[in-house]
């Protein structure tokens, strides 16, 4: 079996979609994983990588495999290659799912 390096933007974009789908704030999220606000937005913009140690935190808080933050098409329920977003769109999406949380 082969692994390839994980790509981290995907990955910290895939984060800020699970965290703006719970409405919780970059600054309360990092509370709850144990690091500085700063961190949080290095790690969401794929400036650092993010250690198996808070991936297991992630996953607990957003209920889901650790698996989900490398292949985002596996709970999205595509089978095709996911399309590349750039930072504006991301935050598009942000704001579009946390007016989506505000209405339950």
């Amino acid at each position: 079996m082969y692994y390839e390096e994980p790509d981290f933007l995907r990955v910290g974009m895939v984060i800020k979609m699970f965290r703006a789908s719970k409405a919780i704030t970059q600054m309360d999220l990092a509370k709850q994983i144990g690091v500085s606000q700063t961190h949080m937005s290095n790690i969401e913009h794929g400036r650092v990588a993010v250690n198996l140690r808070l991936l297991i935190k992630l996953a607990n808080i957003f209920n889901c495999k650790l698996d989900d933050f490398f292949n985002p098409h596996d709970i999205l329920g595509e089978t095709e290659k996911q399309p590349e977003y750039d930072e504006e769109d991301v935050a598009v999406i942000m704001k579009m799912m946390q007016q989506l949380g505000r209405k339950k």
